[in-house]
């Protein structure tokens, strides 16, 4: 299931957390939303650009990633 991804123009998120061509995350899917547990993507482009301003709040050089989603699934109403 193909999913997007915002960084900022370092291609870091959160923490300091790299992405990038063939880097891979995994998670154990445990907690809330907003856990280590869990990576936070966006089903589509548009998305990702709308709620920018309220979850990564990322510059206009923002980088946008577009990857492979496997495993377990945890949404928020179609907002994360």
């Amino acid at each position: 299931m193909k999913k997007f991804k915002i960084t900022n123009a370092d291609n870091q998120t959160y923490n300091e957390c790299q992405w990038g061509e063939n880097v891979t995350h995994e998670t154990n899917g445990l907690g809330g939303l907003c856990s280590p547990g869990w990576i936070h993507y966006y089903r589509n482009k548009y998305l990702a650009v709308i709620f920018n301003p309220i979850h990564g709040n990322y510059p206009r050089t923002m980088h946008m990633w577009t990857g492979i989603a496997k495993g377990k699934f945890k949404h928020d109403r179609g907002l994360k």
